[in-house]
């Protein structure tokens, strides 16, 4: 492995890990009912130390994954603001329907 790729291979393990990440988001915005396990998303992030400036000829790759992570962050606010939207709704219309509550036991011996 020569110098040059020496230094480079940090970076594309890095971008290949993020990429990841944005992927493993993505099917789970995407994904229905039990396809995809939140836990299996990685919610914590670490920065990587020492991989110094990001190289040259993978600008454009961390660039294009910068705006994959904008795009998922805007994809995450939107669904979390319909689901509230859903719950505000489901319980109104739960409140509205809803029958009054009855007692389960009667003392028919008072």
């Amino acid at each position: 492995m020569g110098r040059e790729s020496a230094a480079r291979s940090p970076w594309y393990d890095e971008l290949d890990r993020l990429e990841a990440e944005v992927e493993a988001v993505r099917a789970l915005l995407s994904s229905t009912e039990h396809e995809v396990d939140p836990e299996s998303v990685d919610t914590t992030w670490t920065p990587t130390s020492g991989l110094g400036p990001v190289p040259r000829d993978l600008l454009s790759r961390a660039e294009a994954l910068l705006a994959a992570q904008r795009q998922v962050q805007l994809d995450l606010s939107l669904a979390m603001a319909a689901t509230s939207r859903q719950r505000d709704f489901a319980a109104r219309v739960t409140d509205a329907t809803a029958a009054p509550a009855a007692p389960a036991y009667l003392d028919v011996s008072a």
